[in-house]
């Protein structure tokens, strides 16, 4: 046999390993894709849940400091 009729022998071989590889390489990266994105709504959900923690303590930080100014102010009155 020749070379040129070695390397088409190999080629016809491993063509369809070859096309099987790229076939499973998309399907591997399809799954891969939807773990992300199934990853990146459970941050987007965590992070909702944290503004809303953030937002209450900032609203009972807010609220107890109006309340020591209110306490301040009386105690000031008082003397």
């Amino acid at each position: 046999m020749e070379l040129s009729q070695v390397g088409g022998f190999l080629a016809g071989g491993f063509g369809p390993l070859t096309f099987l590889w790229l076939v499973l390489g998309y399907f591997q990266q399809q799954d891969e894709l939807q773990q992300n994105t199934k990853a990146r709504r459970q941050l987007s959900d965590e992070l909702e849940k944290s503004i809303k923690q953030q937002t209450a303590l900032a609203v009972s930080s807010n609220r107890q400091a109006k309340e020591i100014a209110e306490t301040l102010k009386l105690a000031g009155q008082a003397r």
